[in-house]
């Protein structure tokens, strides 16, 4: 009896040893994928399920462009960072104040391969963190982390600072990397102010003290936040549809009410811009060119002119009305007017 016991014990010692994923395998993986595991169906088990000396952070996400998670593709960046800061202190992910003890990230993006790993986990929202601590007695051993669910806000530190109390690993910090394109360009810009405003001041007082160009800029004020400007600040969204690779714009206008790209808000700033700009031309322009025509004697050119420019801008409305009736029925399937086939479909 005492030697089946031994052998038993023996056994599971020996399974749970040859089992065991070891600190150097998960930093193998890591250093394969950018620092940051790729999980799936396939190999979630292994990964998360054998026995470990590791905590592992995992980031459930959906990049696809059917899902529209906003927030998702705001959180990828910084969770890419801590797991980047972590590595550039620690090259083999193990803590230097907790003897023997790692840390390493992973990822699993919604898709074929990852459903039965999201279904494992019973997640119903996105993005979902979770800490598979080392040790775990079983692969549902798992601990949820809280995010600001919030657009726009400072998700890298908020996720760092709950990753760190999940973790307790005291030496977890983050570098938030410097964004070099923006040093430059607003060294540059103020660089080009600074000597404009030097070399041609009293130049740009005459200019600042016009009124047509007040009015010109507070029509383009007023027509960039009708256009949803603002609303695309305030929901953070992406600026055009991107394919599940997030390597190729495949589509533009987002045919539903609730979401809406960056790029929806240009596109129908510039159909307004242009029906204004109709607008003014055809009531204030081509009156005055008539007269200009008819001051000079020129009677005939005047009449052509006058016709030739109405025309012109008529269809000009007519064109861009048509084609922002045809943007509104792309957003409202209900919207019932046209005044020609949508060109979007």
């Amino acid at each position: 009896m005492r030697l089946s016991t031994v052998f038993a014990t023996f056994l599971v010692w020996y399974m749970s040893l040859v089992t065991a994923i070891s600190n150097k395998r998960l930093l193998e993986l890591s250093q394969k994928d950018g620092n940051v595991i790729k999980l799936n169906s396939k190999n979630y088990e292994k990964i998360l399920n054998s026995p470990r000396k590791s905590d592992i952070v995992v980031f459930f996400t959906a990049t696809a462009t059917q899902f529209s998670c906003t927030l998702c593709l705001e959180m990828s960046p910084s969770f890419d960072v801590v797991a980047n800061s972590w590595f550039s202190d620690h090259a083999n992910g193990i803590s230097k104040e907790l003897e023997n003890h790692g840390l390493f990230f992973a990822k699993s993006d919604f898709n074929a391969e990852s459903k039965q790993l999201f279904s494992q986990f019973q997640l119903t929202s996105v993005p979902a963190f979770l800490v598979f601590k080392a040790g775990g007695k079983s692969i549902n051993d798992v601990e949820k982390i809280t995010v600001a669910t919030e657009l726009g806000a400072n998700h890298l530190n908020f996720l760092a600072d709950n990753i760190k109390n999940a973790v307790q690993i005291p030496d977890l910090f983050v570098y938030e990397p410097i964004n070099w394109g923006a040093c430059i360009t607003t060294v540059v810009t103020v660089a080009i102010v600074t000597f404009v405003l030097v070399r041609y001041t009293s130049a740009l007082l005459n200019v600042l003290t016009l009124r047509p160009l007040w009015g010109i800029a507070c029509s383009f004020c007023i027509t960039t936040l009708i256009a949803g400007a603002m609303f695309i600040k305030i929901r953070g969204s992406p600026f055009s549809g991107m394919s599940a690779d997030r390597k190729s714009i495949v589509y533009f206008l987002e045919g539903q009410l609730q979401n809406q790209y960056a790029i929806e808000s240009q596109i129908i700033t510039v159909l307004y811009s242009v029906l204004a700009s109709s607008f003014i031309g055809l009531i204030c322009v081509v009156p005055y060119i008539q007269k200009w025509y008819q001051k000079k004697q020129h009677y005939g050119k005047a009449a052509i002119v006058n016709f030739s420019l109405a025309l012109f801008f008529t269809a000009v409305i007519y064109i861009f009305y048509s084609a922002l009736m045809a943007v509104f029925a792309l957003k409202n399937t209900g919207y019932p007017f046209k005044l020609f086939k949508n060109p979007f479909k």
